[in-house]
């Protein structure tokens, strides 16, 4: 049976690998770039995620405007106090010409505009407002934390692609082009990842899709 992998096996790995340079490179660093591999794959299959404003749910909702969390990509749709009561998408010209005077009303929501910042609210609805607002899209696969071992965002991938973050790292890390050991191992693990990349892509769009039979 496959062997699921840790951020600590994957730090190991980038280890063991930089030692011939005399490197001892920060796991912090290292995780922090591992990160941004784990961001590349999650832009790439359009990894679906949800948030909400209620405990631990990355929402904060203020009046009738709330931030969007860092980790989302794209808004593909937003509820309001049930899945069943989605909200009509608008721009703000749209409302402004539509609902003169929409950021002053108060009540329920009809519909929501997406900014590059935030989502908006066609009115400011009532308290308690804890747990009501959902907006579903495209985000970014859990990091690799800073302390313990979970998340694992490992665990979504292929057994024999887990390793492929510490390609990454190790193509990603400061290196002297003119030493060749340096350049040697920037070039080996910038063709690994490079060919790991597209192969974790389509092993997780395999996935989501259906196989099409006629």
């Amino acid at each position: 049976m496959a062997t699921q992998l840790t951020w600590d096996d994957v730090f190991e790995y980038v280890s063991n690998a930089i030692q011939r340079e005399s490197a001892r490179p920060s796991k912090n660093v290292c995780r922090i770039i591992a990160n941004v591999g784990l961001g590349k794959i999650s832009s790439a299959i359009e990894w679906d995620n949800s948030w909400s404003n209620g405990v631990g749910g990355g929402l904060t909702l203020t009046g009738y405007t709330a931030p969007l969390p860092i980790d989302c990509l794209r808004v593909d749709g937003v509820e309001w106090d049930g899945s069943h009561n989605p909200l009509g998408r608008k721009t703000e010209g749209q409302l402004d010409y539509e609902l003169p005077g929409w950021r002053d009303r108060a009540g329920e929501p009809a519909y929501h505009v997406v900014t590059a910042k935030n989502v908006l609210l066609s009115s400011t609805p009532a308290a308690p407002t804890t747990g009501k607002l959902v907006v579903r899209g495209v985000g970014l696969m859990p990091d690799f934390p800073e302390i313990g071992a979970d998340p694992n965002p490992l665990i979504w991938l292929p057994a024999h692609l887990q390793i492929a973050p510490a390609y990454f790292v190790l193509a990603e890390l400061e290196y002297d082009p003119d030493s060749p050991l340096e350049a040697a191992r920037h070039d080996k693990y910038d063709k690994r990842w490079n060919a790991a990349f597209p192969e974790i892509v389509d092993v997780l769009r395999a996935r989501r899709y259906e196989k099409h039979t006629f």
